[in-house]
């Protein structure tokens, strides 16, 4: 690893010691259905998916191309047409975190297949992809994982929000875990330097948060989800994290409607399967 005092994605492929001025990355509809559930006697946590288990939309702790390689975390949870027109359910994270793999086969930590990365989009103004689950982990529910990096709690995606500034949003990352309490400074996307993997990248389209005092994201923590709290079971949408900066305190996402409208698709909330989902909360 690269020592540098510059910003760096939120995969283990860069520092996250750095300078003031440069930050770190880091259809809709479809049949009811009841998910598999963890057999008696196992948990499933965002660290360790039980073999049957269906992983949820965010906060799972990834390797691409390999369980060897650098960490991220699962996005929300997302409906598109497929090549024949049906509605199929995807995994959104960061594009970065499939940087420098020779190939897009994506593991959990403990090196379950889980499925790969398609519509990898990696420019200058976005940083997002599509992990499509294998016959297993085929669907990616409608909930986050809330609490550390090991816990087993979580919520369930009502729908989306746009923030203003001051307001209020809340992180997920596979490693950082949840941190809520974190504060908009901005809501006019913005640019910002990036060193990703040792080299420095304008990124754009990014909104920033800040909490002094407190680590926010991490390495690893990459492609994982911000959103605001409706109640204590139900969440909406804001965002999947890109990066950061001071030491963790800074965070910047790239707002969820952007990303939808860049791949034609629609977040897949409670709405869509099991009607008391929203109730219950997982």
């Amino acid at each position: 690893m690269k020592t540098r005092m510059t910003v760096a994605a939120l995969t283990a492929l860069a520092v996250i010691f750095l300078t003031p001025e440069w930050s770190f990355a880091v259809q809709k509809t479809a049949p009811p259905r009841i998910f598999k559930s963890c057999a008696e006697g196992q948990e499933s946590t965002r660290l360790a998916l039980c073999e049957e288990y269906q992983p949820p939309g965010g906060g799972v702790r990834i390797h691409v191309g390999g369980s060897n390689r650098a960490a991220c975390t699962t996005g929300f949870g997302v409906w598109k047409p497929d090549a024949n027109g049906n509605a199929a359910q995807y995994s959104l994270t960061a594009a970065h975190c499939s940087m420098g793999n020779a190939t897009r086969d994506t593991y959990t930590d403990e090196g379950k297949f889980l499925g790969n990365l398609i519509d990898i989009k990696y420019t200058r103004t976005q940083d997002s992809a599509l992990l499509e689950g294998n016959e297993t982990y085929k669907h990616f529910t409608e909930n986050v994982f809330s609490g550390g990096p090991k816990t087993t709690k979580q919520l369930s995606v009502r729908g989306q929000a746009t923030p203003g500034k001051g307001d209020m949003v809340c992180t997920s990352g596979a490693t950082t875990g949840e941190v809520c309490n974190i504060s908009l400074k901005n809501t006019v996307p913005k640019c910002v330097k990036m060193d990703e993997d040792g080299k420095v990248v304008d990124r754009c389209g990014l909104i920033e948060a800040y909490r002094p005092g407190k680590v926010v994201v991490g390495e690893g923590d990459s492609g994982g989800p911000v959103y605001q709290k409706k109640d204590a079971n139900t969440v909406n949408a804001v965002g999947i994290i890109i990066g950061g900066n001071d030491r963790g305190q800074t965070l910047y996402y790239e707002p969820i409607a952007a990303v939808l409208q860049s791949y034609g698709a629609t977040l897949a909330t409670c709405w869509d399967t099991v009607p008391n989902i929203c109730e219950h909360g997982a």
